[in-house]
């Protein structure tokens, strides 16, 4: 079920997700799951998902279905056995492919949730990662942010949100949501940013704030709202 590489951490006593070295997940992408917590009914879909941990964080919520999209057949695989191990694949779909090229795959326009912990560093800028692994999940070499929100978009309800984790300085994001952005100087090293699709409201929060609420689950003004975003 799983190679020497792997190991299972324990969502709870029924989910068992696989890890990698590769596939793995940190701080930032259980904080975002809670931020991004659907209702139970909601149609939720996590892009680039990786080893799956936030649709996992959100079945072991209560979540009735989820749905993911991701690129790498080896963290596709890795996920697969985590649901087959799991005994989830009745309320677990998870689409293998390109999230940018979804027309006809999913429902344009039937979603109330969305996320992604994207990759926080531009194309051209910083070191790149040595493995192709790392380079997906770090460098905006498959994806970049303005097909990111465009996909977003495509698959929301009005009013639908597009939650993400992001770096402060690429909050404002002109070219590619309407308006204007009002950060607060105090967002620090990562941000969980919250979009609210075809409206002009969004609000941002400084993960450092939030870190050490992570055990009891993480409300929508964990840690104060910081900045109000019109977009």
């Amino acid at each position: 079920m799983f190679n020497s590489a792997e190991h299972i951490e324990y969502i709870n006593d029924r989910l068992r997700l696989i890890v990698s070295p590769a596939h793995t997940f940190g701080t930032d992408a259980l904080l975002l799951a809670a931020f991004s917590m659907p209702k139970q009914n909601a149609k939720c879909i996590d892009f680039g998902t990786g080893c799956g941990i936030i649709p996992f964080y959100w079945i072991r919520e209560g979540v009735r279905n989820v749905c993911a999209v991701e690129l790498q057949s080896l963290a596709c695989d890795q996920l697969r056995r985590s649901i087959k191990l799991s005994g989830i694949g009745e309320r677990f779909t998870l689409i293998e492919g390109d999230l940018t090229k979804l027309k006809g795959v999913l429902p344009f326009g039937g979603f109330d949730t969305v996320s992604m912990n994207p990759p926080y560093t531009p194309a051209g800028n910083g070191i790149l990662s040595a493995s192709e692994a790392d380079k997906t999940a770090r460098h905006e070499t498959n994806l970049t942010f303005a097909a990111l929100c465009r996909s977003a978009s495509d698959l929301l309800k009005f009013g639908g949100s597009f939650s993400i984790c992001l770096r402060p300085e690429s909050i404002p994001l002109s070219a590619h949501v309407r308006g204007k952005c009002l950060i607060d100087e105090r967002l620090q090293s990562l941000c969980l940013v919250l979009f609210r699709n075809g409206t002009y409201d969004g609000v941002a929060y400084d993960v450092a704030a939030a870190v050490n609420h992570i055990g009891g689950g993480i409300s929508k003004d964990v840690g104060g709202k910081l900045s109000r975003l019109t977009i």
